[in-house]
Formats: C-alpha cells, structure tokens, sequence
C-alpha cells in the first residue's frame, strides 16, 4: 500500500507523469520514497533519457534551474519526496523574503508617513521597490540589481521634485485594486474562478461542489480587495495621517489574515466529508500558487 502523499508531492508526481508519458502508474497512487531512476522492483525503472525530460519540465513548470547532467538529476531525485523537497524549499525560501520584504517596508511606510523628512520617505519608497526585486536580488542577477537601482533612483528624483507622500500613499490603493482586477477578471463568463484554478492545481479531482464554492469565494474575495482599496482611498483624502497609516499599514493585514482563517475553518465545517489539507499545508498551496499560470487562455 502506497504511502499518502502531500500535495506538492502529488503535483510533482503529475509533471513526471505527463511529461515521459507515464500511462501505466497512476500520480495520485505512487509511493513518494519509492526509487525513480535504474531498474529494481519496485522502482519507477527511468533512466538517463528520462532525467532529461524531467528537467525540463521542472523547469517549465517551476522555474527552478537543475543540472542537465545525469548523475545530479539522479541524485537530487533519488525518490519523489526527494525531488520535491528540493525544489519546495526554494520556492518557499522566495515566497518567505518577498513576505518579509513587504512586512519591512509597509512598517518603513508608517514611519515615514509619521516623520515627513524626504529621506525617510525615500528610503520607505526603496523598502517599497525592493519587494518585487527581492527574487532577483537575493540570486545575484544583474538584470534585478540594474532594475532596482533605476527603479530607487527614480524614487529619489521624484521624492525631490514633487514629493513622496502621494507615493507612500498610492499603494494602498493600487496594490488591492490590483488584486480585485485579479480575482474578478476570473469571474467573467467563459473563464475558471481563480481560487478553482488553485484548488485544481492542488488536487485536479476536486468535487463539483467545492468547484462551485470556489466561485462565490472568488467573489468574496474580489469584493474584499474592492472594499479595502475603497477605505483606504478614503482615509487617505480625508483621514489624519495616522488613521490611514494604521489601517493600511496594520490592520489591513488582519482583516485579509481573518478571512483566510475564517474561511477555512468554514470550510471544514461546511464541508466535513471531504479531506481538506492541513491549515498549514493550505497556506502553503496557496503561497506557492504561480500566478503567471493562472490563465491558460
């Protein structure tokens, strides 16, 4: 009898799978520490023509560069649960220090809005730009070190000629109304809610019936951002400074962090029959969701 596998294993077990062709074992079923590569019994039987493939899908599918050689591929998939630790601890370490990064600066942000030297203000800004370089910068491309150079001098140019608090500001509200724009678009006739192009990203067996619910959350959750960027445009024309910074900078972050825990625990009590992931595996296929698959047309 197979041993249970988690979610990313089973994702990985599918990329394997459909890239080699695999018509004769069964993703959802295989044994995680079960040897994928020589010829024991029981063994998956792959071998160097395989490790090719299997690099490239990896990289199609995860954006995680392997060795092309045999022998590393060989060794850093000696098993499926092998191969998928390694490449879910990279994209958990990159999911971690965009997190902080945008902690940091959203903290950054509240005390520039409370200080109102320009320095400050540009140094918050940075904090801001960082976020999205943060990938990058961390793994040494240049590419993401001249972009954000620019990106900061830029800041700096228009912190002194028209000032930064229209720029500490307009996050708040463009990031949400962004994340509206995402979730909503998805709603549209003709296209998969985004949280069921998760859910089957996780588990391409689920339910019509939790298919259905990811709609309406798809909905709860554009509506949300919609409401956040709504309040946060209004504190920011007509609210003290510290109101707006407090909101956006505090307890907007535990508004979004409730209704992800309020929903889940809705949702196991909702739905008891079915076996939902852990809290923390949930947070995890939710973190490692690749946003630039979500829309196959």
């Amino acid at each position: 009898m197979s041993a249970t596998l988690t979610t990313d294993e089973r994702q990985m077990a599918e990329v394997i799978v459909t890239a080699l062709n695999l018509e004769h074992i069964q993703a959802e079923s295989v044994d995680p520490g079960m040897p994928l590569f020589g010829q024991g019994n029981p063994g998956w039987g792959l071998d160097s023509i395989d490790a090719l493939e299997i690099v490239l899908a990896i990289q199609q599918k995860y954006g995680v560069e392997l060795k092309a050689d045999d022998a590393s591929v060989t060794r850093a998939f000696a098993s499926l649960r092998a191969g998928t630790v390694l490449i879910s601890v990279p994209k958990s370490a990159r999911a971690l220090l965009v997190a902080v990064s945008f902690v940091a600066s959203s903290a950054l942000i509240h005390f520039a809005v409370m200080d109102h030297r320009p320095l400050i203000e540009w140094l918050a800004l940075c904090s801001l730009v960082f976020v999205p370089f943060s990938v990058g910068l961390a793994e040494l491309r240049w590419r993401a070190w001249l972009g954000f150079a620019i990106a900061c001098a830029v800041t700096g140019w228009l912190v002194v000629t028209v000032g930064g608090r229209p720029l500490l500001y307009a996050p708040s509200v463009l990031i949400p109304a962004a994340l509206c724009w995402f979730f909503g678009r998805t709603l549209v006739r003709g296209r998969q809610p985004l949280v069921a192009t998760v859910a089957l990203a996780a588990r391409p067996a689920t339910p019509d019936y939790l298919l259905r619910y990811s709609r309406r959350l798809t909905q709860l959750w554009t509506g949300l951002f919609a409401a956040i960027c709504a309040w946060d445009l209004g504190l920011a024309l007509f609210a003290p400074h510290a109101a707006w910074s407090l909101m956006a900078n505090c307890a907007n972050y535990f508004v979004i962090g409730l209704a992800v825990g309020g929903e889940y625990l809705f949702r196991r009590l909702h739905f008891r029959d079915y076996d939902h992931p852990g809290f923390a595996e949930y947070v995890k296929i939710v973190v490692r969701a690749d946003p630039r698959r979500m829309y196959g047309g």
